[in-house]
C-alpha cells in the first residue's frame, strides 16, 4: 500500500503541474522562432589513432567529426563523418589507420565503418551485420585487413568493406564490458575483453594470427561492483581495459582501472605503471617516439613515458567547425539574449565561443568570434546591445568588455576598473555600465571608460544562490535585482523603492526565477518557471504584477532562460533550445490561485499508474492497471521486450530495462530517453499506450 500511495502521490503531482503549465488560447502568441536544436552539445572526445608522422587523429562523437592534429601541435584539418544535423548522429566509438593513413571511423549505434583519406576526403562506407543486442565495439588495422570486434565475434573486412572472414576463441561479458582489438603490426591481433561468472570476473589479454588461432592468453582477476538495497546487493560494474596499445617489445599496454593509469601487461601480469591521476583516459595511442596521447572526453594529453604530460589540447583549442560551416544564424545553446532599441536581436553561445546577431524574425547579420574561455561553467559571457545597435560581451571573470559596431568591426575594448568578479552587467541609461559584484552584495557604477564612479547597495542573498543574480536599470536609473525568489527595485542611494516575492504554497508548483527585462516605458518583464515550465511574468509601477502567461517550453524541464523585450513591445526568450518571439497583444492572465484539486484519470482497459525508478535510474518498474484478462507486454526500440499473460483483471508490476548497448559505462553519465509501447491483447481487442522516460547510463568505477 505504501508503494502505490507513493505513485498516486506522483501522478498527482504530474497532473497538478500540467493543469497549471497549459497556456491559455490567448496570451503570448509566438510569431517567430530560430536557431533551434540542431547542433552537438559539448565536445565528447572518444577515440585517438596515431600515425607513423606522429599525427593524432580524434573522434569526438558529440560533434560527430574527425580532427587532425599535426606533429607539430597544430590542428586545423577537420571533416564531419556525416552531417551534424544528422538525427541521430553517429557515434565514432573508435578510429583505425592503414598504411597509406586513410582513417576508418567505426559508429557502434549504427554499426557502420566510414572510411576517409588523411584528409578527411570520403572514400566508402559500409554495413557491418550483427545480430540484434549484438554491439560493435572496436576496429583496427593489421595485414592489409580491417577487423572489427563485436560482443560475439572478430569480422574480417577488405578495405572496401567486403566481410573476409569472422571467428571467436575469447570470452566476454556483453552486458558489462567490451571487448577491444589491436592490431600489433607483425602480422597478430591483440583482443582485450572481460569475462564474468556471477560475482567474479577476469580480464584476459589475448593474442591471435589473422586466421583466429590463439597463440596466448594473459589473465588476472577484474572487480565486480556491488551496490546494496534492503533486499540485497545487486552488480552496478565490472572492470574492464578501456583501451589497449602493442608496445614495440610484445607486452600490451592498457587503461586500466579503478585509478585509470596506464599499465604495462605481459605474460605474468603488470611489469609497468604510467600516470593515473587526474581525468581517467577514456583512449590513447602511442607515438612513433613512445609518447603516449590520449583523451579524457573534453581534452587531448601528450604525456612521455615517465608521466610527464607535455602538452594539452583543451577543447577551446581544437576547431570549432570544419570547413567553410559556420552554421549562421545557429547555435549550440543560446546562454545569453539582448535585443536593441533598433529591434536586432543578439544571442551569445558559450560552446562555440561567438555572438550572433539577427533581425527581429531571425534573419543572420553578423558574427562574433571571441577569445574561448576555457572555464568550466559556461556562462561567463554576458551580453548587452548599445543602443545603435553594437554588441558589447563582458568577461565576468576579467572585467573586460569587448565591444562591436553595428557591422560588426571590432571598437577598442573597456576594462571594468575592479578586481571583483562580476554576475551581471546591464548598460546603465545615467551613463556606463551598472555591474552587480560577486563578493560584495552592491552595483558598481561605471564610466564609460570603465573607471568606478560609485556604488550601489543592494539586497543581501544567500551565498549559495548568488549565482543566478541578474541586474537591469530603468530610464531614470532605478536598479532591479532580480534573486531566485524575488524582485528588488533601489534608488541610486540604495534605498529599496518595493519588492516582489514569489508566492510559496503546498497547492502551487515551485516558482523560481531566472531572468528580467525592462522596455522602453519602463515596463519590468521576467522570465521564470512554474513547476518546470516557463512564464512570462509582467509588472507595473511599484512591482505591482499585471499577468503572467506561460510560453511553449522547448525543453522537458526548464533550467535556466534568457528574455528580453524589443522596441515595439514583442517579447523574446530563450529556455536553451532556440529563439522565440511573441506578441503580448492579447497576454493578460492572472497568476494562478492554489488549487489542490486533482481529477482522477479516466478509466480504460490498460492503464499506467505509476513509473518508479531503480538505483542509478539504469532501470524502472512500471506499475499497470489491466481490466481484462489476456496477453501485455512491453516494448520499444531501446528497451529490452517484456512480456506476460494474465488470467484475469489485476494491477500487475513489470520491468522497463533499456537494453544494455544504451547503459554501457561511461567517464559519466549520460541521459537518454527510451520510448516504450505497453500493448494488451485480448481474445476481442488490442490497446496500446506509449510512454517516454529518462534513463542514465552507468558511470564507469574509478575505485
Amino acid at each position: 500500500m505504501r508503494f502505490f500511495g507513493f505513485v498516486y502521490a506522483l501522478t498527482a503531482c504530474a497532473l497538478l503541474g500540467a493543469a497549471f503549465s497549459a497556456p491559455a488560447e490567448a496570451g503570448l502568441r509566438e510569431t517567430a522562432s530560430w536557431g533551434g536544436e540542431s547542433l552537438p552539445v559539448e565536445v565528447r572526445l572518444t577515440a585517438v589513432a596515431v600515425d607513423d608522422q606522429g599525427r593524432a587523429f580524434v573522434a569526438d562523437a558529440e560533434r560527430n567529426w574527425i580532427i587532425r592534429i599535426e606533429a607539430d601541435g597544430s590542428s586545423e584539418t577537420n571533416w564531419q563523418i556525416s552531417p551534424p544535423r544528422d538525427i541521430p548522429r553517429e557515434d565514432p566509438v573508435d578510429l583505425a589507420l592503414d598504411d597509406d593513413d586513410n582513417v576508418y571511423a567505426l559508429d557502434h549505434i549504427g554499426d557502420r565503418v566510414s572510411v576517409f583519406t588523411e584528409d578527411g576526403d570520403p572514400v566508402t562506407s559500409w554495413q557491418i551485420p550483427v545480430p540484434g543486442g549484438v554491439d560493435v565495439n572496436s576496429i583496427t588495422w593489421e595485414s592489409g585487413s580491417i577487423w572489427v570486434i563485436g560482443d560475439d565475434l572478430v569480422r574480417r573486412y577488405s578495405p572496401s568493406g567486403q566481410l573476409q572472414d569472422s571467428w571467436g576463441g575469447f570470452e566476454s561479458d556483453p552486458q558489462w564490458t567490451s571487448p577491444l582489438i589491436r592490431g600489433d603490426g607483425e602480422g597478430h591481433l591483440i583482443v582485450s575483453a572481460t569475462a564474468r561468472s556471477d560475482r567474479e570476473a577476469t580480464t584476459s589479454i589475448y593474442r591471435f594470427d589473422l586466421d583466429g588461432t590463439r597463440l596466448s592468453k594473459w589473465s588476472s582477476p577484474a572487480q565486480v561492483y556491488l551496490g546494496y538495497t534492503h533486499g540485497g546487493s545487486f552488480i552496478t560494474g565490472v572492470e574492464q581495459d578501456y583501451a589497449i596499445a602493442p608496445s614495440p617489445d610484445g607486452d600490451v599496454w592498457a587503461i586500466r582501472p579503478p585509478a585509470g593509469f596506464f599499465a604495462k601487461i605481459g605474460p605474468s601480469g603488470e611489469t609497468d605503471r604510467v600516470g593515473g591521476s587526474g581525468v581517467v583516459p577514456s583512449s590513447f595511442d602511442l607515438a612513433p617516439n613512445g609518447d603516449f596521447i590520449y583523451s579524457d572526453r573534453s581534452s587531448i594529453v601528450r604525456m612521455n613515458a615517465a608521466g610527464e604530460k607535455l602538452r594539452r589540447w583543451h577543447r577551446v583549442e581544437l576547431p570549432k567547425y570544419t570547413g567553410d560551416e559556420f552554421w549562421e544564424g545557429e547555435f549550440i545553446v543560446a546562454n545569453e539574449l539582448a535585443v536593441s532599441d533598433g529591434g536586432v536581436v543578439g544571442s551569445y553561445d558559450p560552446y562555440l565561443s561567438r555572438a550572433q546577431t539577427s533581425t527581429s524574425d531571425g534573419s543572420f547579420l553578423h558574427r562574433f568570434e571571441v577569445p574561448a574561455n576555457s572555464q568550466s561553467y559556461n556562462d561567463v559571457i554576458r551580453l548587452m546591445m548599445t543602443p545603435g545597435g553594437g554588441t558589447e560581451l563582458l568577461d565576468r571573470t576579467t572585467g573586460t568588455i569587448e565591444r562591436f559596431d553595428d557591422q560588426g568591426a571590432a571598437l577598442p575594448s573597456v576594462q571594468l576598473d575592479t578586481e571583483d568578479k562580476i554576475l551581471d552587467v546591464a548598460i546603465d541609461p545615467i551613463g556606463g555600465y551598472a555591474a552587480l559584484m560577486w563578493s560584495e552584495d552592491e552595483v558598481g557604477l561605471f564610466a564609460p571608460d570603465g573607471s568606478l564612479t560609485g556604488s550601489v547597495p543592494v539586497a543581501a542573498v544567500n551565498p549559495a544562490q548568488r549565482a543566478y543574480e541578474r541586474i537591469e536599470v530603468d530610464s531614470e536609473g532605478h536598479i532591479f535585482q532580480l534573486t531566485r525568489t524575488e524582485i528588488h527595485e533601489f534608488d541610486r542611494t540604495g534605498e529599496e523603492i518595493a519588492n516582489w516575492e514569489v508566492r510559496v504554497s503546498n497547492c502551487l508548483p515551485e516558482y523560481w526565477l531566472a531572468d528580467v527585462a525592462i522596455d522602453g516605458d519602463d515596463v519590468v518583464y521576467v522570465l521564470g518557471s512554474r513547476g518546470g515550465e516557463p512564464v512570462v511574468l509582467k509588472f507595473g509601477s511599484g512591482l505591482n504584477q499585471i499577468w503572467e502567461e506561460s510560453i511553449d517550453p522547448k525543453q522537458t524541464s526548464m533550467h535556466g532562460g534568457y528574455l528580453d523585450v524589443g522596441p515595439d513591445g514583442s517579447i523574446y526568450a530563450t529556455t536553451g533550445d532556440g529563439i522565440q518571439r511573441y506578441d503580448q497583444s492579447e497576454a493578460g492572465a492572472a497568476p494562478p490561485g492554489p488549487d489542490c484539486h486533482v481529477d482522477p484519470p479516466p478509466p480504460g482497459p490498460v492503464r499506467l499508474l505509476g513509473l518508479a525508478f531503480g538505483p542509478g535510474r539504469h532501470w524502472a518498474i512500471a506499475t499497470i492497471r489491466v481490466a481484462d484478462h489476456g496477453w501485455i507486454s512491453v516494448s520499444g526500440s531501446k528497451v529490452v521486450t517484456k512480456e506476460r499473460t494474465l488470467a484475469k483483471a489485476k494491477t500487475i508490476r513489470i520491468a522497463v530495462r533499456p537494453r544494455p548497448r544504451f547503459l554501457r559505462p561511461r567517464a559519466r553519465a549520460r541521459r537518454f530517453k527510451a520510448t516504450f509501447n505497453i500493448d494488451l491483447v485480448t481474445a476481442q481487442d488490442s490497446w496500446r499506450i506509449t510512454r517516454t522516460a529518462t534513463f542514465k547510463s552507468r558511470v564507469r568505477s574509478h575505485r
